[in-house]
């Protein structure tokens, strides 16, 4: 079970986002959701749980020592709910998934695959905040988080 301390926990680390990405902007997550919502109708907060993890794994290599800190203290914490999970920060991120019962793919939030280059053709065309992802976006990436994202598949994610 989930307890109120976990989802307080919870509300303190989405302030803690909010600020975060008012100061530093947004990169491929946060525009995949942007199209995710607003051409496909999927709600944002779905949408980023849905997407987050392997926007992580994909992001990984150019964000390895930044990644391994945040995994660090998540694993600490999802330790004090019973709950392990793997060395990287997106295998953290899936066990808090599972921990409150998040949509953890985008199949389960309704997204046909044959969707997924509709979507990323959508990202590359709207969004303008690309450039502040820590590799640089192209087609061949975008179609790789989505899919991954699609089939739940980190490693497919990490490429």
């Amino acid at each position: 079970g989930t307890s109120p301390e976990l989802f307080s926990g919870l509300a303190d680390t989405a302030a803690l986002c909010a600020l975060a990405f008012h100061t530093g902007g947004a990169a491929v997550h946060h525009a995949i959701c942007h199209v995710l919502g607003g051409v496909f109708g999927i709600p944002h907060g779905s949408a980023n749980a849905a997407v987050l993890p392997y926007s992580l794994a994909a992001n990984e290599p150019a964000s390895r020592d930044v990644q391994a800190d945040f995994a660090a203290v998540m694993a600490v914490e999802l330790e004090r709910h019973g709950v392990r999970s793997g060395p990287t920060l997106a295998e953290s991120v899936l066990a808090l998934q599972d921990l409150t019962g998040q949509a953890a793919s985008l199949r389960d939030l309704g997204v046909q695959e044959d969707m997924i280059e509709a979507v990323a053709d959508e990202v590359l065309e709207r969004e303008p905040t690309l450039g502040l992802n820590p590799r640089p976006v192209t087609r061949d990436l975008l179609l790789q988080i989505l899919a991954a994202a699609w089939r739940r598949d980190l490693a497919l994610a990490a490429g």
